[in-house]
């Protein structure tokens, strides 16, 4: 962390495709799979431990968080819902579909996100570093395919991958307008925006 960078066994993994159904075949029927260094995966769990604690995410970002979150939110929509009904008023419900989400994201979004959530100037450097040169190798059976160097995507595995994508998701959700949304009074239930629907 004080050198801002990865080593470079820590860039480095293995995928690995494991059968969807008995009797797979081709490669639409595989499930990647990347495992990274097992010391790795020990350190970022440390760091990710220590993150954690200080990330300022929004307050209805529930995901991989600790706690009750998914309830916590299908409670809030159903009060809003029911609210919406007794009071006869209109209401607008978005779902985003984050369906391969985890594949998808760029790295560069990863990095610019770690700086919008305030990640330290060291760890951003350091998560800069870890995707710009990470690779991986297909391995079947023994074998091992020449290096891979993915572009886009969280790290399968890694005790940071979910901070990350928690990050980019919360820049996402800042940017909505802010007079959309449904407040409720306090008193009776929770102050509630657009953010408790999206992040189900």
């Amino acid at each position: 962390m004080l050198a801002c960078r990865s080593p470079e066994a820590f860039k480095v993994g293995v995928t690995v495709p494991l059968p969807k159904t008995v009797g797979a075949v081709g490669p639409e029927e595989h499930r990647l799979i990347t495992i990274g260094p097992m010391l790795c995966r020990l350190f970022h769990r440390v760091v990710g431990h220590r993150a954690e604690r200080s990330l300022p995410l929004g307050p209805r970002q529930k995901a991989f968080c600790e706690g009750h979150g998914l309830v916590d939110n299908v409670w809030i929509l159903r009060a809003i819902i029911d609210d919406s009904r007794a009071r006869h008023r209109p209401l607008c419900i978005t779902f985003v579909d984050v369906w391969k989400a985890f594949d998808t994201v760029s790295h560069e979004s990863i990095v610019l996100a770690a700086q919008w959530i305030g990640f330290l100037p060291s760890l951003v450097a350091y998560i800069r570093c870890l995707y710009a040169g990470g690779v991986t190798q297909i391995r079947v059976g023994h074998l091992l395919g020449s290096c891979i160097r993915p572009r886009r995507g969280v790290r399968q595995g890694d005790p940071l991958s979910h901070l990350f994508f928690c990050a980019v998701m919360d820049w996402v959700l800042s940017q909505l307008d802010k007079r959309l949304g449904l407040e409720l009074q306090s008193s009776k239930v929770i102050v509630c925006s657009i953010q408790s629907v999206t992040t189900l």
